[in-house]
């Protein structure tokens, strides 16, 4: 008799505390978001990351992942603001894409080996280096436009461009592949984007 009463009062309990369960308010939680529907953008800055926390969220995320390919069109990057400014030159082994990179003043631009041949920034003109005014005492040759070494596929390499101009660069470990940074003040530089959009 003792058991059937055990057995009916965990019943009770276990049934009691359901409905308590079932009648709390419950707290509103954002759909979970796979990597399929993530909308993905190959244009616009690299993300790091591509997890995408959902708790709490209002809406799904967008991520926007690493790019290891150089982008299809030879158009300059454009950015948001002029300030701060990283643009992406990549090379393929023989051609810098975009051949031609348009800057603000006090912009960088980091440089990706893409390619299997090795890669090593240079201002023009080759052997010396000296094209590009800005000149530093760890200069390896003629200007701190300058990588002073040669770097792999996968390495970059940045440099933030001080001097208003265009300025020509090569691979010095094959100076025939050749591309331009102009660099050009702020207001000049928001035209300039008013223009290719």
């Amino acid at each position: 008799m003792n058991t059937k009463l055990v057995i009916g009062g965990v019943v009770a309990i276990l049934v009691l505390g359901g409905i308590y369960s079932m009648s709390q308010p419950k707290e509103a939680v954002a759909p979970m978001t796979t990597n399929e529907e993530i909308t993905q953008t190959t244009d616009a800055e690299p993300i790091a990351s591509n997890t995408v926390s959902t708790s709490q969220q209002s809406a799904p995320t967008q991520v926007k992942p690493v790019s290891t390919k150089p982008p299809t069109t030879g158009s300059t990057p454009i950015t948001p603001s002029p300030a701060p400014f990283i643009g992406t030159v990549y090379y393929d082994g023989s051609t810098f894409i975009p051949e031609t990179i348009t800057i603000v003043q006090g912009g960088t631009v980091q440089f990706v080996n893409l390619g299997e041949r090795e890669m090593w920034i240079a201002s023009n003109n080759h052997p010396d280096h000296s094209r590009y005014p800005v000149k530093s005492p760890a200069d390896c040759l003629g200007s701190s436009f300058d990588e002073c070494t040669a770097i792999s596929k996968g390495s970059s390499w940045s440099y933030t461009f001080t001097e208003l101009g265009e300025w020509r660069y090569h691979n010095h470990t094959r100076p025939i592949d050749e591309g331009k940074v102009v660099v050009l003040t702020k207001e000049k530089y928001l035209k300039f984007q008013e223009i290719q959009q």
